[in-house]
């Protein structure tokens, strides 16, 4: 899975890391501790996508269990995480970000972050932005399942799987530059 997110975002202003700590989370979680007070670990997605320009975290990926078909604890459990790293991200954005006038502010309403959560077969694309004065949407906008060696050779399956990893990549340049 890795191979797929960097070859889709092989490109100089991108940074895609593995089992990387999310600087947001680690940035929220130890905001009021000092030097001298033992800092808390980050959550760590197993893969982390950063726009090095702007030194942006935008898209995470969570792995889940490949073998079991029926295993959903897992699959919540990594859709919970990822909705709490997608708001800190948001977040760190929002805090750090100056807002010079309302067409800033307009296009900070339109900037989402992503994550990408993988059980067994099924792949769902997940997004989070800020709708209002900590008002945050997160909601699905993508999901396919992919073919497994038992199945027969599905060409819907393919182009859906296709598409989806397609609409990431679109969504990704439209997303990953803040104002």
């Amino acid at each position: 899975m890795f191979e797929t997110f960097f070859n889709l975002f092989y490109d100089k202003n991108y940074a895609v890391e593995a089992q990387k700590e999310l600087f947001a989370n680690k940035e929220r979680r130890n905001q009021f501790k000092t030097l001298s007070d033992n800092l808390l670990r980050a959550l760590i997605p197993d893969i982390t996508v950063t726009n090095l320009e702007y030194d942006v975290e935008f898209l995470i990926v969570e792995h889940g269990k490949l073998l079991s078909l029926n295993d959903k604890k897992k699959e919540l459990g990594d859709t919970a995480k990822s909705c709490t790293m997608l708001h800190d991200m948001i977040r760190r954005i929002h805090n750090n970000l100056t807002f010079c006038d309302s067409q800033s502010v307009q296009e900070f309403e339109n900037f989402r972050v992503i994550a990408v959560v993988t059980s067994a077969l099924e792949i769902k694309v997940f997004t989070l932005n800020l709708a209002g004065k900590e008002l945050y949407i997160f909601q699905q906008i993508a999901g396919c399942i992919l073919p497994s060696r038992v199945q027969m050779y599905n060409s819907q399956l393919l182009r859906d799987n296709i598409i989806t990893l397609i609409k990431i990549r679109v969504s990704t340049i439209n997303i990953s530059e803040p104002c």
